[in-house]
């Protein structure tokens, strides 16, 4: 399957919803309760937080000829060269496509980080996984509250 990763646009906000949606009932389904994550994704997820989102950070898509199969979502980068890879989610069906990888190493050409952070939760080990293939090293665990929720979190850092 051919896929390719753009700017995500504000045309975009209903599908990446939809995504955000099926990949956290997918991924958290025995680890966060379904209405901490409900809460959640209405909150984070909401048309206008999307908006805003668009428009102040580097927001991208990937998809195929049909539809948007997933997205990331990166922070500015810092003086440092650093940034915060905030979101990536691909749909549940399209997984292990590499559709991550591409939006993964699409961020990195655009954006040109000496090193990228993500925080994720501890027991989504396919997440895990996917980040120690990419070469993310664990540099911290802790425990948060997440929304009435206490995770636990495993912050990974890559250098470039």
């Amino acid at each position: 399957m051919t896929t390719t990763v753009r700017i995500m646009t504000k045309d975009d906000i209903s599908i990446v919803r939809k995504i955000a949606i099926e990949s956290w009932h997918s991924a958290y389904e025995n680890i966060i309760p379904i209405q901490v994550q409900d809460d959640f994704l209405a909150m984070a997820y909401s048309k206008d937080v999307l908006e805003k989102r668009v428009e102040s950070t580097p927001f991208y898509v990937v998809e195929t000829v049909e539809e948007v199969i997933g997205f990331a979502n990166f922070s500015q980068p810092k003086a440092n060269g650093a940034l915060e890879l905030s979101a990536i989610y691909i749909l549940p069906s399209e997984q292990n496509s590499g559709a991550g990888t591409q939006l993964l190493e699409y961020g990195i050409k655009n954006l040109q980080p000496q090193k990228i952070y993500i925080s994720v939760e501890t027991d989504n080990e396919s997440a895990i996984n996917f980040y120690k293939a990419k070469k993310f090293m664990m540099i911290d665990e802790y425990d948060e509250l997440f929304h009435t929720h206490v995770l636990k979190t495993t912050r990974m850092c890559l250098t470039l």
